[in-house]
């Protein structure tokens, strides 16, 4: 367990970062800093934890070490960044530099796209791991784990799974976790964590009922599964196409925040439908779920984070602001760069009332929040309405 100055330089630093839902690499970052912490300040450590201590160095020093120089991010902390990239310097940490590490280098840690749910497992087994340390006992996560674990049973049929079964049937039985240790936890992070990818495909569940029904009338049988799977598959291809063909002067324009015609819009909507033989508006306007062309591109593409920037130039310059509010603005070009978009009600909501639980309202006095939402309202409309 921390010493309490050491708890609270922990919770310092985590008290001014942004906990948000696209910042999971940067949770596993500080999960696995908290854990390091933990361990370096226990007194009577078991071999198990300071062999968990040399791992947790060489994971974090190789995140750092994995950070691109060349990023304007990570420019701006290459003080830190040469600091920390070698192994050495993880050796005799004291929770200063821990807290300067957890401050600096944490939101530059790299997410891992190309498997998210592997990434979520991990930060699950860490939390799991954290209470192991701190109160000797798993805690409440051990639920989530074992429903995830339950519905890898349903994809047996697939090699991976099926060669974990005996290992997923005793992860859901309580006597499995009564001797849970260090080593066990990450074991079975190791093992499972490949497989959680598997879970989200069963879960598109079949369209299929067992009712029984008296109806006498004529039969006309419609296969639902049939289009239901063709409209998934037309999906991911408009998406991949739109990822693949991002230099494309229309999409470039909606992802530089540029604005764009009418005849533009029509032309890409044009293009998206061609990508496969037979396909209408209406099935187009199914893939956007609604959504306008423009905001459903943006939305996969994101909005190129110089050119957020740009669009609070102004805003930042023209403004005193506070260091709490540059990181306000700040986590708003970040959700702008992943998702394209933001509506103004997100301003009220996690992750944007993580800093104050009034959201925008209270960071920020009226005018200033005016301001701000007047810039998303263009930004917004750059996507939404073409010229």
């Amino acid at each position: 367990m921390p010493s309490p100055k050491a708890a609270r330089l922990f919770v310092s630093c985590t008290n001014r970062i942004v906990w948000w839902k696209i910042s999971l690499s940067q949770r596993i970052f500080l999960a696995q800093l908290h854990i390091l912490q933990s361990l370096q300040n226990k007194q009577g450590k078991t071999e198990e934890e300071r062999d968990y201590i040399g791992y947790l160095k060489d994971t974090l020093c190789n995140t750092v070490k994995r950070m691109p120089e060349e990023d304007f991010r990570v420019k701006a902390k290459l003080r830190y960044v040469h600091k920390y990239n070698t192994r050495e310097a993880w050796e005799s940490l004291s929770d200063l530099e821990i807290n300067d590490i957890g401050n600096h280098l944490s939101p530059l840690a790299l997410d891992d796209k190309s498997d998210e749910e592997a990434r979520r497992f991990d930060h699950l087994m860490l939390k799991i791991i954290e209470a192991i340390i701190e109160v000797g006992a798993v805690n409440n996560n051990k639920v989530k784990v074992q429903e995830s674990v339950k519905d890898l049973l349903k994809v047996t049929r697939i090699r991976e799974v099926k060669d974990k079964e005996p290992l997923i049937r005793a992860v859901l039985e309580d006597e499995y976790w009564r001797q849970m240790g260090i080593s066990k936890c990450e074991q079975l992070r190791a093992d499972l964590r490949g497989l959680m990818k598997y879970i989200e495909k069963e879960q598109k569940r079949n369209l299929y009922t067992d009712i029984k029904d008296e109806f006498t009338g004529n039969i006309e049988e419609v296969d639902i599964l049939f289009a239901y799977s063709d409209l998934a598959a037309y999906k991911k291809r408009v998406e991949k196409y739109i990822r693949e063909n991002q230099h494309h002067l229309t999409i470039q324009k909606l992802r530089t925040n540029k604005p764009i015609t009418k005849s533009e819009l029509a032309e890409l909507e044009k293009l998206l439908l061609s990508i496969e033989a037979g396909q209408s508006a209406e099935t187009l306007a199914k893939v956007t779920n609604g959504q306008p062309v423009g905001g459903f591109i943006r939305s996969i593409v994101g909005l190129d984070i110089n050119a957020a920037k740009e669009a609070f130039a102004l805003f930042l310059n023209d403004q005193n602001l506070s260091p709490t509010q540059i990181q306000f603005v700040n986590m708003i070009i970040d959700y702008l760069a992943e998702n394209g978009v933001i509506e103004n009600k997100i301003l009220f909501e996690p992750p944007f009332t993580n800093m104050n639980d009034q959201g925008i309202a209270g960071i920020f006095n009226s005018s200033q929040s005016t301001s701000i939402i007047n810039v998303l309202k263009q930004i917004n409309t750059n996507a939404f309405v073409a010229a």
